[in-house]
């Protein structure tokens, strides 16, 4: 079963309505923005049945390892795998069938953008979090007509990350604030 965020109401009084599962949901209206300050002071009010599974791609190891660690900030939130390269990105996303991937543009051995298109014909299923330094305008188009539904400035990681991903799982879009 493929988690989804729903509740009928996002503010604070309200929070026991948070739900991450479509099964334990019923009559309950999608979200289709919700704070990441709601998501993690009230998930842990509803069980977890599965995990969302995400695969972390970024040729720097160092910035692997903080994506990573805010991602832990969501426990239903699994980082399953680390890779280095766009090659081995597709290799292993075609193995794993993550749920979610964040993906860097530039990367050794296959640019993230090709790796997108591979990652989408081989796990369509996975969505594609884009996560780069990279501001230029004909790259950020060239990432999202991959048909990845987000675009996020490494710069703004650790305050938008965890948006990012709530909203490209609730099946929205995301586009980082400093994105112009």
């Amino acid at each position: 079963m493929r988690p989804v965020f729903f509740a009928n109401k996002l503010d604070r009084e309200s929070a026991e309505y948070l739900c991450l599962f479509p099964a334990s949901c019923k009559g309950f209206a999608v979200l289709h923005s919700v704070s990441t300050e709601t998501i993690l002071d009230n998930v842990s009010r509803v069980p977890i049945v599965s995990l969302i599974r995400v695969m972390v791609v970024d040729d720097f190891a160092g910035w692997r390892q903080t994506i990573a660690s805010i991602l832990h900030e969501m426990p239903e939130l699994q980082v399953i795998s680390e890779v280095a390269d766009g090659a081995e990105a597709v290799r292993i996303a075609e193995e794993l069938k993550p749920d979610l991937v964040t993906l860097d543009v530039s990367l050794p051995n296959l640019n993230g953008i090709d790796a997108a298109i591979r990652i989408s014909e081989l796990a369509p299923e996975t969505k594609i979090l884009f996560v780069s330094q990279h501001d230029d305008p004909d790259i950020i188009t060239a990432a999202l007509n991959t048909g990845a539904p987000g675009y996020l400035r490494k710069i703004n990681a650790k305050t938008e990350l965890l948006s990012a991903v709530a909203a490209i799982l609730l099946g929205g879009h995301f586009l980082s604030t400093e994105v112009g």
